[in-house]
């Protein structure tokens, strides 16, 4: 039984031209810092029909400030052309990866499993093809948060149950007060998409947002966004009018509380903003995930993107 399904997108050309043979990944779009050439981990699990071809890969690690778990979901691109992916249950809502490229996203979470050396893998839905006509499963690692609470996936079924939780894994589990220890944490958190309405081009942009948590008192910390774009091919930027921006849900009354507007939510594409609030803090918190919704103004309205970003709760 699948414990969480998955959807990836693939968009394709009107007119269809034969893929090139070439795999290297630009560099441009490595000079960006938001993709990678090959995706880390012992399994790449292979995928594809009609044309594309990509590996799926999960691993787990702990290198983040803090010690922190930080569990990584990584597609890498080999179809000779861009490939658009969505990737709910590694909370990729949608993300475009150029031929040749990888694109890596983490997730941290503070609620560790002491102890437990062997990859917790379970198998996700992946649909794929030009009007989801293809089905297959990629290897996914997922957070002790999420696997207590089941995976949202809009686009296959709905809301997967949770997995029956271990008592032994779960008694040997904690969260760590990982910003007591660290008084700091920063992240980085983006998605990319093709600025040309009409598919006909690849004009990439990216939408980045750099969190920080900041602890200012035993029982407050400060929490701070910087929200930007990147234009990653030439001429993107002409194509692409900016986004509204819709705070985590978690967070939205904090955030209309503290000043919130259109102002700020309303960005541009050569702009860059910045929010920051106060708001309390306890040791038991848990480090997550929650998708900030970005929906297209002007002429760019059809485009509805997502993305990511740490939130405590």
């Amino acid at each position: 039984m699948r414990l969480a399904y998955t959807s990836i997108v693939i968009a394709m050309a009107l007119t269809y031209s034969a893929p090139s043979f070439a795999q290297e990944c630009a560099q441009n779009y490595l000079d960006s810092k938001l993709y990678i050439k090959t995706c880390e981990g012992v399994v790449h699990q292979p995928h594809g029909d009609a044309g594309f071809t990509f590996t799926t890969s999960s691993t787990r690690r702990r290198s983040a400030p803090g010690g922190v778990d930080i569990y990584d979901s990584c597609v890498k691109n080999t179809s000779g052309r861009a490939l658009s992916a969505r990737w709910l249950s590694a909370h990729i809502p949608s993300v475009t990866i150029p031929n040749g490229c990888a694109f890596d996203k983490p997730r941290a979470d503070n609620y560790l499993k002491k102890g437990d050396s062997a990859a917790d893998f379970k198998d996700t839905c992946i649909q794929f093809g030009n009007r989801w006509q293809f089905e297959d499963d990629a290897r996914y690692l997922p957070t002790p948060s999420e696997i207590r609470n089941g995976f949202h996936d809009l686009n296959c079924a709905g809301q997967s149950a949770a997995a029956p939780v271990d008592k032994k894994t779960d008694d040997s589990s904690s969260f760590f007060d990982f910003l007591r220890a660290t008084k700091e944490f920063l992240w980085q958190s983006a998605t990319v998409f093709n600025a040309d309405s009409s598919d006909q081009t690849q004009k990439l942009v990216a939408f980045v947002v750099d969190t920080r948590f900041t602890l200012t008192s035993d029982e407050t910390y400060n929490y701070k966004i910087d929200y930007f774009f990147k234009e990653l091919d030439p001429g993107a930027f002409e194509l692409f009018s900016g986004f509204e921006v819709s705070p985590p849900e978690s967070m939205l009354n904090f955030f209309k509380n503290n000043g919130w507007n259109p102002e700020l939510s309303n960005i541009r594409a050569r702009e860059h903003k910045s929010f920051e609030i106060t708001l309390p803090y306890g040791s038991n918190m848990e480090l997550t995930e929650e998708e900030v919704d970005l929906k297209g103004l002007g002429e760019s309205k059809e485009i509805h993107q997502g993305v990511f970003v740490p939130v405590l709760k």
